[in-house]
């Protein structure tokens, strides 16, 4: 049996918008995300801790990798060239990380998200969904 995309679709639109109507769906939703921030700050911290741990020994090998490259020449000089090139690759991916677990930390650190906005969110889905929906 065939169920059309747009009956699918209403489906969907439906249950999401019964999450809105259900006292104790919209608690729970508010439980699961504190709980998903408790664990998701920790993990970020860790992550963080490991990255600036990495960029710190990156940093070293570059200097050491720029400080040999005088006393090689031919074959050894491009080797140390091209794990030049990876470290500082390496390095300026943890830097732009590192931005980016800053932001989520801060996001974390703000209050917690109670079941009030969590219907107000859910309150804005059929503004939101009316400008997806495609116009014929």
């Amino acid at each position: 049996r065939t169920v059309s995309a747009p009956r699918i679709e209403a489906s969907v639109v439906e249950q999401i918008r019964a999450v809105g109507r259900d006292a104790a769906l919209v608690e729970e939703t508010a439980n699961a995300i504190e709980r998903s921030r408790r664990t998701e700050g920790p993990a970020l911290a860790a992550e963080k801790e490991r990255l600036q741990r990495l960029l710190v020994a990156a940093e070293a090998e570059s200097k050491q990798l720029v400080a040999s490259l005088g006393d090689q020449a031919g074959l050894a000089s491009r080797a140390i060239l091209e794990r030049l090139g990876d470290v500082e690759r390496q390095a300026q991916q943890i830097q732009k990380r590192l931005p980016e677990i800053d932001a989520n930390l801060a996001a974390l650190g703000q209050k917690p998200v109670s079941p009030e906005a969590v219907a107000n969110a859910l309150a804005l889905f059929d503004p939101a969904w009316e400008r997806l929906l495609p116009r014929e």
